[in-house]
C-alpha cells in the first residue's frame, strides 16, 4: 500500500496561484547581451516573482527524458518566484538552467547529475562553479569548485536526505519553503512511498517538480553569502568571479 510522504495539512495551507506565463529571451541592445522575460501564452516559465535587486535566490534542476524541471526559490523568505518545465534534450535545459540562474541574480544552482549528458553540458556554459552544489566540501562548509565535484548525485541512499529536506521546509523548519505551483503542489500531494520501498508519484511517472523543489531547499544549507555592491543608490550582487567573465558574451551584472 502506498503511504503519502510529504505533509499534506501542510501543503493545503499554501495558496496557489497561475503565475506569469513566458520565457526569457536575451536582447543585444547594450555591449553585453541581458535576459529579460518575455510574457506569452503557452510559455515554459511560470513565473510569480521577477528578480529584486539586494535579493539572492537558489535553482533546483533535475533533468529527465519527458520533463526537464527547474523550480526557482527567493533564499531569504523561501518563496517560489518561477517554474520552467518542458520537454527538451539534456544541452537545451542546461542553457535554460544557466540563463535562469544569471536572469535570478546568478542565483545558487543545486542540480542533479546522474546524467552525464547534463552535467557536462551544464559545464559547457561556464556558469560559476563557485555557485554550483558542489559534493567536496571542506571543514568549512565551502564546495571544491572542481568540475568532478559539482551537482547533486541521487541514489537510494541521498533521496531520503532531499526529502527529508523538503519535508521540513514544507512544514516551516530550518527553511522555510512557499510552493506557488499548482502542478507543484499536485506533485507533492501524489508522492509516495510504495511497498517495494521507493519514492514517486503514485499515479504516474511525473514527480519531477517535487525532486527539483527538493534539490533546491537542500541546497540552501550551502549557498555562498554573494558579495554585494552599491551603484546609484541601487543594492545588488556581483556575479562571482566577475574579474575573470568582463569576455564573457553572457557576462551581464
Amino acid at each position: 500500500m502506498n503511504r503519502p510522504v510529504l505533509d499534506r495539512l501542510a501543503l493545503d495551507r499554501m495558496l496557489p496561484s497561475s503565475g506569469l506565463l513566458g520565457d526569457l529571451e536575451q536582447l543585444d541592445d547594450r555591449p553585453v547581451k541581458r535576459t529579460v522575460f518575455l510574457a506569452r501564452a503557452g510559455g515554459p516559465l511560470s513565473l510569480w516573482g521577477h528578480p529584486q535587486a539586494g535579493r539572492t535566490y537558489a535553482i533546483g534542476a533535475r533533468w529527465s527524458p519527458e520533463w526537464p524541471v527547474a523550480f526557482v526559490i527567493d533564499r531569504r523568505v523561501g518563496e517560489q518566484v518561477a517554474l520552467w518545465r518542458q520537454p527538451s534534450t539534456p544541452a537545451e535545459f542546461a542553457d535554460r538552467v544557466s540563463k535562469l540562474g544569471r536572469f535570478y541574480n546568478w542565483a545558487f544552482l543545486v542540480p542533479e547529475v546522474n546524467d552525464a549528458n547534463f552535467r557536462d553540458a551544464l559545464l559547457r556554459t561556464s556558469y560559476p562553479l563557485d555557485h554550483i552544489y558542489s559534493r567536496q566540501r571542506n571543514p568549512h562548509g565551502v564546495g571544491s569548485g572542481r568540475p568532478e565535484h559539482m551537482g547533486f548525485e541521487t541514489d537510494r541512499a541521498t533521496r531520503p536526505k532531499l526529502v527529508a529536506a523538503l519535508q521540513d521546509s514544507v512544514r516551516g523548519i530550518g527553511n522555510p519553503v512557499i510552493i506557488r505551483s499548482p502542478l507543484v503542489l499536485d506533485q507533492c500531494r501524489d508522492f509516495v512511498v510504495k511497498p517495494d520501498g521507493t519514492m514517486g508519484a503514485a499515479n504516474g511517472p511525473d514527480d519531477g517538480c517535487v525532486w527539483a523543489a527538493a534539490l533546491a531547499v537542500y541546497g540552501l544549507q550551502f549557498a555562498p553569502r554573494p558579495e554585494p555592491y552599491v551603484r546609484e543608490g541601487r543594492i545588488g550582487f556581483k556575479a562571482p568571479g566577475a574579474a575573470k567573465k568582463r569576455n564573457d558574451p553572457n557576462y551581464d551584472d
